[in-house]
């Protein structure tokens, strides 16, 4: 689509009336040309759209360019403005907030600790004193790989997934306490209003593959073989079971922010 459109604006200089006072000033006028196709891209592919449209009208080509730059420039001030005008809330996890957690560990400030859950049942929730508007929510794994993330929907009465992870190399690793210990750190920006989280893992470095003589009866058998033990007469035949099997899982922190309005300095 880029390309078409340089096509159609560089057919648009050439055949423009005006196309005297752009020869032999090519090299300015590409020059304008990918600034205004850079400048398209800050916006999306509807605008780039609207610029071949309207660029397609010879006779307008220099009002139009005349007033496409203080356009796009008042429309990038308006959202850096904006942007710059909103923070983060404190942590809604914390304890002094009014948070419940499944886990003590999950609130503690400490990167250190780390709250366990056991198979079946491997999941952590946040509980909010009352409904609250969260649009960032940052997990610090211990040995989780993979997690659904969930916010409760009071109207429907049912969890609503709005984020997670399949593998550890989607985050990066902040350094806690002394010994510098690396920990996996998770950002998921989101929007919901909710007075529930929950995290439920769906793998930890924990879980794998083992061989057992006798597989639980909900496991996952994976391969069945025969072996045998001691030799001659006393030769006697085992059955073995390669089954998956899910271990311990291990949360360090979860914590929870809104967007709020960044507070006007006054002028000195």
């Amino acid at each position: 689509m880029d390309r078409q459109l340089h096509r159609n604006l560089f057919d648009t200089f050439l055949y423009n009336p005006l196309t005297p006072f752009f020869k032999g000033e090519s090299t300015v006028c590409s020059l304008a040309l990918s600034i205004l196709s850079q400048m398209g891209k800050l916006f999306n592919h509807g605008a780039l759209l609207l610029l071949n449209l309207i660029m397609s009208y010879k006779k307008y080509t220099i009002a139009f360019l005349i007033l496409l730059i203080p356009l796009l420039v008042a429309g990038c001030g308006s959202k850096f403005s904006s942007l710059l005008s909103v923070s983060l809330s404190e942590n809604h996890v914390l304890a002094v907030h009014g948070a419940e957690v499944s886990h003590p560990e999950l609130n503690d400030g400490d990167l250190k600790t780390w709250g366990i859950t056991r198979p079946p049942k491997r999941i952590y929730t946040v509980t909010f004193p009352e409904e609250k508007q969260i649009d960032r929510i940052v997990v610090y794994s211990g040995n989780v790989v993979s997690y659904q993330l969930a916010c409760w929907n009071s109207e429907t009465g049912e969890w609503e997934i709005v984020g997670g992870i399949d593998s550890i190399r989607g985050g990066k690793r902040v350094t806690a306490g002394r010994n510098q210990l690396k920990v996996p750190q998770f950002i998921h920006r989101i929007n919901c209003r909710t007075d529930k989280i929950r995290l439920r893992v769906l793998k930890a470095k924990s879980d794998g593959v083992v061989t057992t003589r006798t597989p639980p009866k909900d496991a996952k058998i994976l391969n069945q073989r025969v072996d045998y033990l001691g030799t001659g007469r006393r030769r006697v035949r085992i059955d073995l079971y390669d089954i998956y099997k899910r271990g311990n899982a291990m949360i360090r922190e979860i914590e929870a922010y809104s967007y709020v309005e960044r507070p006007e300095t006054e002028p000195n």
